[in-house]
């Protein structure tokens, strides 16, 4: 996805602003003038459609300019009155962005830092918002200490040797981590080096700026298919341009992983965890002294939130109080201030710690949250206390939760209760959260807790000032209580002037600053914030939606791309967005409105009554250009999603499958089994029921238990999901079990004969039914156990390629004197017979030549593809018949075997009927002949009987070829390899056409999210391509029939509507 450049008129401190929107036609307009319309445009047009731009909507132009711009002023203002010496630079990164490719089980027991919160959603889990572009800043300088330099080094790397993607010889590696970027990666990286070497080391913050521009107008996406850089990374360029272009010398450039990350203990964050900050803290002190004996005051400020400017302070201040006893360090305070705070360090020196630039113009609400308990310093026998209370009590909590509801909406939403339980039960209706909410709110001690039914984690509430990291990213924003209400910004100057009076009276006349240009997740301060935006909405509008909005939980944007193919949601989102662009403005004014004020703390209640009046004034004008601007900007991204997301295999094979589609194919085929002309298989495919009357269950996946049907009968449930389960390791296993049973099933079609077609795979039959709780189950016929005596009698007709059991290990069931497999071990079905002959078939492969073509196929498709794609089977089916036009191929050799074969039967008929008429003429009496034509009657009358008796498919299939046709062209040979015989036309050609329509159905509705091959939904190509594939393939590989005509006249039709259904 490449974003269409476009200069704008944003020129400041020598930085010209590149402006970076999707390319559409929303994209052509000038800049308007109107103050409304300039924000709404600036906001909208840079709004990024994906899960990790959900932290960075509030850094567009219009913020940016304003944040750029006071940093100018604040250096200007400082330099009036003191002397600026120097600056240092400090750019930390998250050493954990990339997983680990070596397991260490030491990080699983709180050796390395990870709180960033993972959040679990219906379509599995949503990826956590690591920062891999700050990491990959960190890449370009993983050899800057190992370069000679002119002078005197500024630049150090702490400890890289530790990031074991930064080894050398790992580019295999380093390639898959970081995906797209890595070969701009190693050619900024030369760049960097190059300056280093060169004895400017002010320049890097040029090839730095170049590298991230690279990565955010190209949209690069990184090994996880993720963009690397949302478009708060224009945030870091504009800072790097400052450093770069400011006549303030730079001292030293320290580049580290968390080197500023709180130096506190917890459950889930060991001591060891934090071995760079510690370092670093002790490195970084050397450098604070008196600049040339005068008093001086290091200035810590940086663009954004998150940075590390705080956590530093109080390391400091813990390391200045403990020293190396870690284990006494007090809590950082994550205090949300907007004045300065100035530290004496030691005699004549001081340090300012400055809030963001951005802070200056944006809100700051502040009050509770509930944290992990393990992710703080809690009592260790409070915790226990609150795990019995919970875990005893918890029926009872459950009880008052929803008397709680109750009240909370007898008395109204507007007013705050200043109580955690009942406040937190506001936020949930208020965001809608009554069905999917799993906390309830407990008392315990001295605190209140709120427990999750599922997993019994505990979170306790504390005041944000005291939450650590972990605290501040809570995702739920249920669970933050805004009781300190939101402040305000005052103006700027004032906050300047503050600033430099206070740093004049304590004599100050040196200055040093200290500029954190880290690179982290924004998901600290900014999720707060986010947080409190999407209770503001659930205020202002009353149809607002978390979970319509695009900021619901995703698990990445190919869910997104599926969710935008529903018009419904498409609507709601159009609608929530828009509600969120006016309440953006509505801030925004009231914070412009406000700057010649001081400080201020307003109530989340009143100011949803100021945020409402201030929305009377906007223009219809400006309304109109909203909704029309909403419209083409959503209109915009999903064509963007569709060319990037459209064709991988988690949109085609995860996303886009219909359970009501399955369900149906379900039914489909029980009925086709229901009418084949065989006692024993008709009797055990009868429908045992519509629906599994169950309870409501936590269960999701494989499962071994009996239940009920609706009709009373009872089945075995060996697999169970939420309809709207799409974690693609559900669906595989959903899908494996199902594919490889129907296809072992179906596969009895293939080998029929004059006789019928034999239970050549004998397998149970398995059904897809929905149960009354709402879940889907995967059911299997329940017959008796087998007796073990008599099974080794029985094993060998299911010692076969497609039976998906262990005849070692599994159970035996008895149906009508036979047995059958009670316990499926469901087979990878992406590859071999399940997915058109590719590597890793099974024993089965009758040749290796078609096996090579696909994965040749396969192969040459993603050389210039992400392997994230998804081949579609029109395209796989041309590429196929292309590579099997050679004279030599392995077709064409067993075609010219069967025309042989073909011309040696009808020589042999032809033999015989000569014969027959020179019998026929030497016997010349007509009672003879007579007695000669009843003989034949008589001998051909049971064998007709028999053939109609064993009949095993639907004999009134409209799309098979018409049976009075008495040669079908079709040639091939059976199971054996050595030796070719015709193919029935009757029977095994019908019973091959049958297994192709229904597997090229099957092929269309649910795969193997694993598969390369995708019959795009709707799409009738891909649909008869398919059943081609199956044929040219699937057919000689697998079951030595080779078509040399096609199995059916005109379009072939799936055996279920595959009309668009709405879910």
């Amino acid at each position: 996805m490449k974003k269409t450049l476009l200069i704008a008129a944003f020129l400041f401190s020598g930085f010209c602003f590149i402006q970076s929107v999707t390319a559409g036609p929303c994209c052509s307009r000038p800049a308007p003038v109107d103050p409304d319309r300039a924000f709404i445009d600036s906001f909208l047009r840079y709004y990024e459609f994906n899960a990790a731009g959900r932290y960075a909507h509030e850094y567009h132009p219009y913020l940016l300019q304003k944040t750029a711009n006071s940093l100018r002023i604040l250096e200007n203002k400082v330099g009036e009155y003191f002397q600026a010496d120097g600056r240092l630079v400090i750019m930390g990164y998250e050493g954990n962005a990339i997983p680990r490719y070596v397991t260490n089980f030491h990080d699983c027991e709180g050796d390395a830092i990870s709180d960033e919160v993972a959040l679990k959603t219906r379509a599995g889990w949503a990826p956590p918002p690591n920062n891999r572009f700050g990491l990959m800043t960190g890449f370009l300088f993983r050899n800057a200490e190992n370069i000679d330099v002119p002078e005197d080094r500024k630049i150090f790397h702490l400890r890289p040797e530790t990031i074991e993607i930064f080894g050398d010889g790992l580019d295999v590696f380093q390639e898959d981590a970081f995906g797209e970027a890595c070969r701009a990666m190693r050619s900024a990286e030369r760049k960097v080096l190059e300056t280093i070497k060169a004895g400017h080391p002010k320049n890097v913050f040029e090839a730095m700026r170049d590298f991230w521009k690279k990565l955010y107008f190209n949209a690069t996406k990184g090994g996880d298919q993720q963009v690397t850089g949302t478009q708060d990374i224009l945030f870091s360029v504009a800072h790097a341009g400052h450093l770069r272009d400011s006549k303030v010398p730079l001292t030293k450039f320290y580049v580290g992983a968390d080197p500023t990350y709180p130096i506190i203990p917890t459950t889930r964050c060991s001591k060891k965890a934090t071995d760079n900050a510690q370092l670093f803290v002790k490195i970084f002190i050397e450098n604070l002294k008196p600049s040339e004996g005068k008093k001086t005051v290091y200035i810590f400020n940086s663009f954004v939130d998150g940075v590390g400017k705080s956590t530093m302070l109080g390391n400091i201040k813990n390391w200045m109080k403990h020293g190396e006893d870690v284990d006494s360090y007090d809590a950082v305070d994550n205090t949300s201030s907007q004045l300065s705070e100035i530290f004496e360090f030691a005699p004549n020196v001081y340090i300012a710690d400055l809030p963001a630039q951005i802070s200056h113009f944006t809100y700051k609400p502040d009050g509770q949250v509930f944290v992990d308990v393990h992710g703080i310093k809690h009592p260790e026998d409070e915790v226990d206390a609150a795990k019995s209370i919970f875990r005893y009590q918890r029926s009872r909590f459950v009880d008052e939760y929803h008397e709680m509801l109750n009240e909370v909406k007898r008395c109204g939403m507007s007013q705050s209760a200043k109580h955690p339980a009942k406040d937190f039960v506001r936020n949930v209706i208020i965001l809608k959260k009554e069905k999917t909410n799993q906390w309830i709110p407990f008392e315990s001690g001295n605190h209140w807790y709120i427990g999750n039914l599922e997993t019994e984690e505990l979170r306790v509430c504390v005041s944000l000032p005291d939450a650590q990291s972990s605290g501040l990213k809570n995702v739920e924003a249920e669970q933050m209580l805004f009781w300190n209400g939101v402040s305000l910004p005052f103006s700027y100057d004032v906050f300047v002037k503050d600033l430099v009076d206070r740093c004049r009276d304590k004599g100050v006349e040196r200055v040093i600053f200290v500029d954190f240009l880290s690179m982290y997740s924004r998901s600290s301060r900014e999720n707060v914030r986010v947080n409190y935006l999407l209770q503001q909405l659930g205020r202002m509008d009353q149809r607002f939606d978390m979970s319509r909005s695009l900021y619901c939980d995703l698990s990445g944007e190919a869910e997104l791309f599926a969710l935008f193919k529903k018009p419904a949601w498409r609507a709601e989102v159009e609608h929530n967005l828009k509600s969120e662009v006016l309440t953006r403005l509505a801030l925004n004014k009231l914070m412009e409105g406000h700057e010649a004020g001081g400080l201020e703390h307003v109530d989340i209640e009143i100011m949803t009554g100021h945020l409402n009046n201030i929305l009377k004034d906007v223009s219809p004008e400006n309304m109109e250009y909203l909704n029309k601007l909403v419209r083409e900007k959503v209109a915009t991204e999903i064509k963007a999603l569709e060319a990037v997301y459209g064709m991988t295999k988690a949109y085609l094979n995860v996303h886009e499958i219909s359970i009501k589609e399955i369900l149906k194919f379900s039914k489909k085929l029980q009925e086709l089994f229901e009418e084949v002309k065989n006692i024993r298989v008709r009797a055990l495919w009868r429908d045992f029921g519509d629906r599994v009357v169950e309870g409501n269950n936590k269960d999701e996946g494989d499962i071994d238990r009996i239940i009920v049907m609706n009709n009373n009968e009872r089945a075995r449930a060996i697999f169970v999901m939420s309809p709207d389960n799409r974690d693609p390791s559900i669906i595989s296993g959903f899908a494996d079990i199902v594919r490889s049973s129907w296809y072992a099933s179906l596969s009895n079609f293939v080998w029929a004969d004059e006789k019928g077609v034999p239970e050549h795979v004998a397998m149970l039959p398995v059904v897809v039914k929905k149960g009354t709780n709402g879940k889907i189950y995967i059911l299997q016929k329940l017959v008796p156990v087998f007796d073990r005596k008599l099974e080794d009698e029985f094993k060998k007709p299911h010692d076969h390629f497609l039976s998906n059991v262990d005849l070692l290990e599994t159970r035996w069931g008895a149906f009508d004197g036979r047995a059958y497999p009670i316990d499926i071990k469901p087979k990878d079905t992406s590859r071999g017979v399940y997915a058109y002959a590719t590597s890793k078939a099974s024993k089965r492969s009758l040749s290796p030549y078609l096996e090579m073509v696909q994965d040749k196929v396969f192969h040459d498709y993603h050389t210039c593809r992400t392997p994230e794609w998804a081949m579609t089977a029109s395209e796989c089916l041309t590429d196929v018949n292309k590579r099997l036009q050679g004279r030599d191929s392995w077709v064409n050799s067993i075609l010219e075997r069967a025309k042989k074969n073909n011309a040696k039967q009808k020589e042999q008929k032809e033999e015989k009927k000569d014969k027959k008429d020179k019998e026929k003429k030497k016997d010349s009496s007509k009672d003879k002949e007579k007695e000669e034509d009843s003989e034949e009657k008589e001998e051909e009358k049971p064998q007709e009987e028999e053939a109609e008796q064993f009949e095993f498919f639907d004999s009134r299939d409209k799309q098979l070829q018409d049976e009075n046709d008495s040669d079908y062209g079709y040639s091939g040979y059976g199971s054996s390899r050595d030796k070719l015989k015709p193919l029935s036309p009757q029977q095994q050609v019908r019973g091959a056409a049958v297994f192709v329509r229904y597997v090229a159905t099957l092929e269309a509705i649910l795969r193997s999210p694993a598969s390369n091959v995708a019959v795009r939904r709707w799409n009738q190509n891909d649909f008869e391509a398919s059943a081609k594939l199956i044929e040219k393939t699937v057919l000689p590989q697998y079951f030595g029939f080779v078509v040399t005509q096609p199995l059916f006249r005109g379009a072939i039709k799936p055996v279920i509507d595959l009309q668009r259904l709405v879910e």
